[in-house]
């Protein structure tokens, strides 16, 4: 991936993530309030409510009614972030065309990328990255007492499965990709080495997942997927590798094998040496593949 000094300012750098997040925000917002329209008089309906009430009285049931209304809406999380995500892309997907465009223009030289079959490799990274990072998520939970990983789990999994494995196996993988490496990296890139380019946004990546759990998680995850998409020089190597470690967090969730791994500690240590070695082994991989 060609570094071209000196090129671009802050916000056509930063620009496109402050689009991001206004857009996401607002599409949750939008999809919230849709949602919730058909079901507001059925919650209202739950509330006891008269006209004698006191001011005070009146302000516990307006209480009552945001509680309510939460709860309702917390069932629903995953396919209200994957309609964001869905506007999101129609952002992201028109700015890389563009940043392509502009480069085919200037006739800029682009690194040849790996070959397209050794993204084996890449899905079979995923799969020991997710492995292994449960694993360490599991035991920070059970070694510090944080439970905020778990309760944003319980959120997220508790979707029906086809909608899991759409918005959080395919739609928000992409989506994040898109912004985070085809545009934030790639634009980075332009005027800073690999290391600052990928820290960056793998720090702006990590923030936007909240917990602190996750915080050290997605960081390293973060690097990795800037690596693999400096390495294949397309956004496809990372999307590749962050479905299907969103896939198989999706599938292990489901099926329970995360849950069967926290009362099995010395099976998750084990697990976790194994994904340590095994994801040497593939990075290793992949460094040396050739070029085309």
């Amino acid at each position: 991936m060609n570094k071209k000094q000196g090129s671009g300012g802050f916000w056509r750098v930063y620009g496109p993530l402050f689009a991001f997040c206004v857009i996401e925000y607002l599409a949750q917002v939008l999809t919230s309030f849709i949602m919730l329209i058909p079901h507001l008089m059925q919650i209202i309906g739950e509330l006891t409510i008269s006209d004698s009430m006191t001011e005070e009285e009146l302000s516990q049931i307006q209480i009552q009614l945001s509680v309510k209304m939460m709860e309702f809406l917390q069932q629903y999380q995953v396919q209200i972030a994957g309609v964001a995500a869905l506007c999101t892309l129609v952002l992201t997907v028109l700015l890389f065309r563009s940043d392509r465009k502009k480069e085919a223009a200037r006739q800029e030289a682009s690194q040849a990328g790996a070959a397209s079959g050794s993204f084996f490799w890449i899905a079979i990274l995923g799969f020991v990255v997710c492995l292994g990072a449960n694993c360490l998520n599991i035991m920070m939970t059970l070694a510090f007492g944080d439970t905020s990983y778990q309760e944003a789990s319980a959120v997220l999994y508790a979707a029906p499965f086809w909608v899991q494995i759409l918005c959080l196996g395919i739609i928000i993988p992409v989506s994040e990709e898109m912004m985070f490496r085809g545009l934030l990296f790639k634009r980075l890139r332009e005027g800073k080495t690999f290391v600052k380019a990928a820290l960056w946004s793998s720090v702006l990546f990590s923030l936007m997942h909240g917990t602190t759990a996750q915080f050290f998680y997605t960081l390293a995850l973060g690097m990795l997927l800037s690596y693999v998409y400096e390495k294949y020089d397309t956004v496809r190597a990372p999307i590749v590798l962050h479905i299907t470690s969103n896939m198989l967090s999706v599938i292990g969730t489901e099926t329970g094998y995360f849950d069967r791994l926290t009362a099995a500690p010395g099976n998750m240590v084990i697990l976790l040496v194994a994904c340590a070695f095994f994801g040497s082994i593939m990075f290793v991989r992949i460094q040396r593949i050739e070029k085309n």
